[in-house]
């Protein structure tokens, strides 16, 4: 019988043999070489240092079930009990480092700007607001878009623009929650959305001036003044189920700037924010955001430059004329400015431009709603602090008080209220978004090598915040920072650090009494230095005004523990996920 074919030799296979090792040998080295790679000395999850995809799938894990990114971040810190550790999001890049210490934070921000910019991640992020300043570096580009609004932050501008817009505004949303307490007969209903519109319609308003003619607020008190309490169901047994009310059509602009919004906070909850980014431009939903917003500014900034020429050619002083008008208008005359002194045509069309003006209209409008909502659910659980914002109120202003009227914009501006500011500070405080920095040099950070290009997230919510600061060495701290006086707040006292406690805020001043103190404590919300929030003044006075009309106004009633509590998603800001008011009218 005749053998089989030989099809491999015996040194065949010992070739075949080494190849598959070889290949074996190779995709294990690949695969060292593609875990996350720490960085010495500083704590990590020794467990996610063994995974290619690090501590991602625990962190969406958290958000899928939080919403919170910045909560998990906070755990980590509190797990490895070290105020600077690292985690291993993106895979295959540099680990993000933590670090929970406002003492270091305020050092990095404030005195060491040459070693931390603005960071890719925040870049990323903000990818849908294009040319917007806040993406930039700190280089000529972000110089150059910042010159645009330096007229936006000055008394005239807030005195004479933006504050006569924000009470009109703030007056149309008082109108529209006695429609709503009517209609609700002592039910409670939402308020976020209310806020959101309110803010929305104020900074539109000083953005565009008269010229606008659309709005949020307006169009629902509208629809709902007709309507008889048997129409939304407030007549309803169960006085803690929230009322629905019906929602208002509004102009395609708003719209946009709301869902722009929704955007963001997808964005920010992905582990891979430009991945994300790129999929949600491919749909048609997201494409008619941004052509609505493009065509919008547009059309508002070419009116602006007509109203211009027709200045020019009436001799009128163009730059007098348009001082109380808008901050297109100031933007607009800055950008003629620089053309002049740059021997350069003014462009009035340019994308960065009109990127500019939408950037800080949902930059405007999210932070100081979001900021709103949290202060509602603040006074409404904590009726004794409400009680005595009120009477600070009143006792600050004292004619409108005793002729039985809101106060004027003249008294809300002139007339200071320590205890409305130490309120706002404090619910600033427990709901704030933490800042990112980027190292831009080889560098330090409580003793440990952070190489150039690292994200550093300097926490807000985390220990020195939320809780008594973590140990740390002091010859560990930079020499800036060892140089600096550390604040006094006292992290141990009786009030926890996560208690809402306005009097933190609050200092004895030299002929004993009572001032606000806004450096008594940690606060990041606006980040600082440089790169600070540039909207920070304009914020506070929106804030105010809002927070007087609406307390003045009415009783904010304790609501269901269902409609209450903390939860919370994060996007450009740290938005309350319930924000519910039971009201009873103060008139």
């Amino acid at each position: 019988m005749s053998s089989l074919p030989k099809i491999f030799s015996g040194r065949d296979t010992q070739s075949y043999a080494a190849i598959a090792s070889l290949a074996v040998v190779s995709l294990y080295g690949l695969y060292l070489w593609l875990l996350p790679k720490p960085l010495p000395g500083i704590p990590y999850n020794s467990k996610a240092a063994r995974r290619l995809l690090g501590d991602a799938p625990d962190m969406m894990r958290s958000v899928a079930q939080t919403r919170e990114v910045m909560r998990w971040f906070a755990e980590q810190t509190q797990k490895l009990d070290a105020p600077l550790c690292q985690v291993f999001i993106r895979p295959f890049s540099k680990p993000w480092v933590l670090l929970a210490d406002y003492r270091e934070a305020q050092d990095v921000l404030l005195r060491r700007t040459r070693e931390f910019d603005r960071s890719s991640f925040t870049a990323d992020l903000m990818a849908p607001a294009g040319y917007f300043h806040i993406r930039y570096k700190t280089d000529r580009k972000w110089k150059a878009a910042r010159r645009w609004l330096q007229d936006l932050m000055t008394p005239g501008f807030l005195h004479t623009v933006a504050a006569p817009a924000i009470y009109e505004k703030t007056l149309d949303l008082v109108q529209l929650w006695k429609v709503k307490n009517r209609l609700a007969d002592g039910r409670p209903f939402a308020a976020d959305l209310d806020m959101h519109c309110a803010s929305l319609d104020a900074v539109m308003a000083f953005t565009f001036g008269d010229r606008i003619r659309y709005s949020a607020i307006a169009p629902q008190v509208d629809i709902l003044e007709h309507l008889e309490k048997t129409d939304v169901g407030g007549v309803s047994a169960d006085r803690d189920e929230p009322v629905r009310f019906p929602k208002a059509d509004l102009h395609e602009f708003i719209v946009a700037a709301t869902e722009g919004t929704v955007i963001l906070e997808k964005i920010i909850n992905s582990p891979t924010p430009k991945w994300t980014h790129w999929w949600m431009s491919l749909s048609p939903w997201y494409r008619n955001i941004f052509a609505v917003k493009d065509r919008f500014i547009r059309e508002q900034v070419n009116l602006a430059v007509e109203r211009f020429r027709h200045l020019e050619k009436n001799n009128t002083d163009i730059d007098e004329d348009a001082a109380t008008r808008s901050a297109v208008d100031h933007i607009l005359l800055r950008e003629r400015a620089l053309a002049q002194k740059q021997e350069r045509d003014p462009d009035f069309s340019s994308q960065q431009l009109i990127d500019e003006i939408f950037g800080n209209i949902v930059a405007g409008h999210d932070t100081t709603s979001s900021a709103l909502a949290w202060v509602l659910k603040f006074l409404t659980d904590n009726p004794a602090t409400q009680t005595k914002l009120r009477a600070g109120l009143r006792s600050a202003h004292a004619d409108a008080a005793a002729a039985g009227r809101v106060p004027t914009l003249a008294e809300l501006i002139r007339n200071k209220v320590p205890y409305l500011d130490a309120v706002w500070e404090e619910a600033l405080r427990l709901s704030a978004v933490s800042v990112t920095r980027e190292a831009t040099c080889d560098t330090t950070l409580l003793g440990h090598h952070i190489p150039k290009g690292t994200v550093v997230f300097l926490l807000s919510n985390g220990p020195s915040f939320y809780g008594p600061s973590l140990p740390i060495d002091e010859d560990k701290r930079s020499p800036s920072s060892r140089a600096a006086v550390p604040r006094r707040w006292d992290e141990r006292g009786d009030v926890g650090m996560q208690a809402f406690h306005p009097e933190r805020w609050l200092a004895t001043d030299e002929k004993g009494g009572v001032e606000f103190d806004a450096t008594a404590g940690p606060q990041l919300v606006f980040g600082l230095g440089p790169r600070g929030c540039f909207g920070k003044r304009l914020a506070y006075l929106e804030a105010r005004v809002i927070t007087t009309m609406l307390i003045w106004s009415f009783e904010l009633l304790p609501v269901p523990e269902a409609l209450g509590g903390d939860e919370a998603t994060d996007g450009v800001t740290h938005r309350a996920r319930n924000c519910y008011v039971r009201l009873r009218s103060t008139e």
